[in-house]
C-alpha cells in the first residue's frame, strides 16, 4: 500500500530529566527485541528488529528480517507523541492517536484505507479518482508520566495493511549515544504492552524493548534531547473511541 507523508515531522521529541545535550539534533537507528503473548502465553520471539529514522525528512520505519507467523512485517511512523510536562511535577498528562478509516470505491470495489496525522493510505485511491463512501474516526486514549512516549504506527503484514498500533515507552537509561526503552504494562496485566482490541491479533499482545543510537548534529539554540523515531511497538486496546 503507497503512503505519504502528511507533513515534514520531527518524529519524535523528549526531555529527560537531568540531561543537557545544547545544541545537538541525532539521527538514530533502532536495534531491538519483538515479543509475541496470546493470551498470556510468550509464543513468538524475534532479536532481530531494526528501524532508521531520519529527522531530516521527516520519515521512519522499523521492521525485522524474521517473518512472523510466516509473513513479514513492516510498521511506518504515524504520529509520535510525547509528554510534555515540568520535570519532577508528577504530573499523568492524557493523550490520543486518532486515525480516519476511510472506504473508497474504484472500479465498483470497494478498499478501505487509513489516514493518521502523519500518512495517507488512502492516496492511491483518492488520486485514482475514486468516489469516497465513508470515514469514520477512531482513537486510542492513553496516559503518560515522566520519562514516557509513545507513538502510533500504521503496520502492513502479510495480506494486513495500515493496522492501527500505539506504543508507550518508558526510558530506561541513556549512557552515551545509546538511549534504551523498553514498552509499558499499561493494561497491568504483568504482559508489558496492551492487548490488541483489533483484528486480525484480538486479544494478543505485541512487546518491544530495544536500544536507539543516535549521533550528533550540531543546531543552533537546541537545549532539547531529541530523540529521532519510534523506539519500540506495542499493540494495544486502551479505551479504543468511536467518534
Amino acid at each position: 500500500m503507497k503512503k505519504i507523508l502528511l507533513k515534514n515531522i520531527i518524529l519524535a521529541f523528549v526531555l529527560i530529566s537531568g540531561i543537557e545535550m545544547a545544541n545537538a539534533l541525532p539521527v538514530s537507528e533502532f536495534t531491538g527485541r519483538f515479543e509475541f503473548y496470546e493470551q498470556g502465553e510468550l509464543l513468538f520471539t524475534d532479536t532481530k528488529v531494526a528501524g532508521v529514522f531520519d529527522i531530516d525528512n521527516g520519515q521512519g520505519f522499523f521492521e525485522s528480517s524474521v517473518d512472523f507467523q510466516g509473513a513479514s512485517w513492516r510498521a511506518d511512523i504515524a504520529e509520535m507523541i510525547q509528554w510534555t510536562g515540568v520535570s519532577g511535577s508528577g504530573a499523568i498528562e492524557e493523550k490520543r492517536f486518532s486515525w480516519n478509516t476511510e472506504t473508497w470505491l474504484v472500479n465498483n470495489v470497494q478498499f478501505e484505507c487509513r489516514v493518521s496525522f502523519e500518512l495517507d493510505g488512502c492516496v492511491a485511491y483518492r488520486d485514482s479518482g475514486g468516489e469516497l463512501l465513508s470515514s469514520e474516526q477512531s482513537s486510542y486514549s492513553f496516559s503518560l508520566s515522566e520519562g514516557q512516549f509513545a507513538g502510533g504506527v500504521f503496520i502492513d503484514w502479510g495480506e494486513y495493511t495500515d493496522i492501527p498500533v500505539l506504543s508507550a515507552m518508558q526510558i530506561i537509561s541513556l549512557e552515551g549515544n545509546i538511549l534504551t526503552v523498553g514498552s509499558i504494562d499499561t493494561d497491568f496485566d504483568g504482559i508489558p504492552g496492551t492487548a490488541l482490541l483489533d483484528a486480525p491479533f484480538l486479544g494478543a499482545t505485541w512487546s518491544f524493548d530495544g536500544q536507539q543510537d543516535f549521533s550528533v548534529v550540531p543546531v543552533p539554540g537546541a537545549v532539547w534531547l531529541f530523540i529521532s523515531g519510534f523506539a519500540g511497538l506495542m499493540l494495544t486496546g486502551l479505551k479504543r473511541k468511536q467518534t
